[in-house]
């Protein structure tokens, strides 16, 4: 004897155990001989083995997702996470598809990195997102595509959604803890498995007034810790009235004014469903954290009034949908509760909630606009189908004084009179006005007047398309009135504004065919401009006066008309005192 095992390797000499061996291979024999030595000789030894276990698969959580179609074809597919996974393909985690069956034949399976799979492990999510990309195709005529699988599966901390990828979640938007099930109709053939602890979104603020709401759950709701530079004092609910508040709540519209643009980041906890109480008449509401048609708002009730969906982006409009984090008006006919939900589609929705297209050819336009070019349409002058109620074409109640706003008397963006009343509201003037699709009777035109604490400051003639100009902050009311076409007398009116500076206008009728002098005068009599010499026809008319070039005081203005049928010549004189002040 006198030699160890021949071949072997001495793992130890000493006389302890146990002995440990290092570096073996997984699911492999290894052979061992255990020699004693008397410093002289070795005994013969006494021999053993043992075989290497297979590594465990460590993972943090598997979830079975079932893909199936409607004629029984189904696959079951296996996602999760793993401290040693990667986005793509990891040998022993995942376990590769074979390439896509041809058109029309059923098929299920992940993607990631361009590879295919049927089990698909990413990487451990301590805080941040995983997804992971399903595709699928049902069988031809084996429509629609479902999906299964055990909320008791996931891990307890996190956020787990099912959603299209082609909208953020606006057609499908799935809480995966709350619903084991879905059947997708669309045939999208695509959607994601999105997993993260939290969610943010991005509030877009313009300079001034903003409508806003909260599409997510947050440990701190008081407005000034989400939005630090907001003004402070500047939060407002409605309840039939504005009021003061401190804390912005999910669901609910609020008012908050910023001293500048800005964009603000806000985090918290996803929200895909708000379920909201409305009042009768005005309510300001807020939607979940995503974009929900209008259509596809649960109303069971039938309370929304049509038409009555508005958002605010320097000026009321009306909206089709319910996107994250801008504030809405809504009206109601009756109290009650609407569930406004992710992922609800289109196809399933109300369309009644929707004006009819087309129904306000009819109506004259009434175009009006601020000095930073906010523009509302209002519409007069026609007549509304039996079937569309007046109430949706209402307006919501004011905004907060300084934003822009235009409505017909009674809150209205629609009349069906020739004659409306404007209310007229902008922090930003001049005001422009611009009318179209006049409907003229025989004999008749239009008027616009200006009016400042009740009393008429300034009047124009409406011509189809021509852009009026109301330059007086003081203006708070706009009136359309209908006047005959040919006036029945010679007029000369009162300049406005009055005082002025550096301009006015002078309006004055001729009744018939006349030779018209309109001149200005100071007040020593003496001719500073003349305005108009010529012959007229029948009319109304309406001249500038550029006084730029005058120094302050009183002027006269004297408009003397040449009756070609009087025996006298003599037809119409008439002298009117204005104001140059600089």
């Amino acid at each position: 004897m006198g030699q160890p095992f021949a071949g072997g390797t001495l793992l130890y000499n000493g006389t302890t155990s146990p002995v440990i061996h290092s570096g073996l291979n997984e699911l492999t024999t290894y052979y061992y001989k255990a020699f004693s030595y008397d410093n002289v000789d070795y005994s013969l030894g006494i021999e053993t083995n043992a075989t290497t276990f297979e590594t465990p698969i460590v993972t943090d959580f598997a979830v079975d997702f079932l893909v199936y179609d409607n004629c029984a074809n189904s696959i079951s597919l296996l996602f999760g996470t793993a401290p040693t996974a990667t986005e793509c393909y990891d040998d022993g985690l995942d376990e590769w598809a074979p390439p896509p069956p041809p058109a029309g034949v059923f098929d299920g399976r992940f993607t990631a990195c361009s590879e295919d799979l049927f089990i698909d492990y990413k990487a451990t999510n301590p805080d941040g997102e995983r997804i992971w990309d399903v595709k699928y195709v049902p069988s031809t005529g084996c429509e629609p595509i479902s999906f299964s699988w055990d909320p008791g599966q996931l891990p307890p901390e996190g956020n787990f959604r099912l959603i299209d990828p082609h909208t953020g979640g606006s057609w499908v938007n799935v809480d995966m803890r709350t619903t084991s099930t879905y059947a997708e109709p669309l045939a999208l053939g695509y959607l994601q498995i999105v997993y993260n602890y939290g969610v943010c979104a991005d509030f877009d603020f313009a300079g001034g007034w903003n409508m806003i709401s909260l599409p997510l759950g947050v440990s701190d709701a008081h407005y000034l810790t989400l939005f630090p530079n907001a003004n402070p004092g500047s939060l407002f609910e409605y309840s039939g009235g504005y009021f003061s508040t401190d804390t912005v709540e999910t669901g609910s519209g609020y008012w908050l004014k910023m001293p500048g643009a800005e964009m603000v980041n806000v985090c918290g906890t996803d929200i895909t469903e708000s379920v909201i109480d409305l009042d009768l008449g005005w309510n300001m509401i807020g939607g979940p954290n995503c974009s929900v048609p209008l259509v596809s708002v649960g109303d069971p009730g039938g309370i929304i009034i049509p038409g009555s969906l508005f958002l605010y982006s320097g000026g009321y409009f009306t909206s089709t949908s319910i996107d994250a984090t801008e504030g809405y008006w809504i009206k109601a006919n009756a109290p009650g509760t609407i569930t406004v939900t992710c992922g609800t589609l289109v196809a399933e929705g109300n369309d009644n909630l929707l004006l009819p297209k087309g129904i306000l050819t009819d109506f004259g336009k009434i175009d009006i606009s601020d000095g930073i070019h906010t523009g509302e349409t209002l519409y007069f002058n026609g007549k509304l189908d039996e079937t569309v109620s007046i109430e949706s074409y209402s307006m919501p109640p004011v905004p907060p004084e300084g934003s822009f706003d235009v409505r017909i008397t009674g809150d209205y963006r629609l009349s069906e009179s020739d004659e409306v009343t404007i209310q007229v509201q902008s922090g930003n003037y001049p005001v422009s006005v611009t009318i179209t699709d006049l409907k003229y009777e025989e004999g008749y035109g239009y008027l616009l007047q200006e009016i400042a604490g009740g009393v008429e400051v300034g009047s124009h003639r409406i011509v189809e398309g021509v852009e009026i100009v109301i330059g007086n902050e003081k203006v708070s009311l706009l009136k359309i009135t209908k006047q005959e076409a040919v006036p029945i007398s010679y007029s000369l009116e009162q300049n406005y504004p009055n005082p002025f500076n550096p301009s006015t206008v002078i309006e004055f009728a001729v009744p018939k065919e006349s030779n018209v002098n309109l001149s200005i005068y100071n007040v020593l009599g003496e001719i500073v401009s003349t305005l108009v010499d010529e012959e007229m026809i029948p009319g109304y008319y309406e001249y500038k006066f550029d006084a730029s070039n005058l120094a302050s005081g009183v002027y006269l203005y004297r408009l003397q008309v040449v009756d070609p049928e009087s025996s006298s010549g003599q037809g119409f004189v008439e002298t009117k005192k204005m104001v140059l002040l600089r």
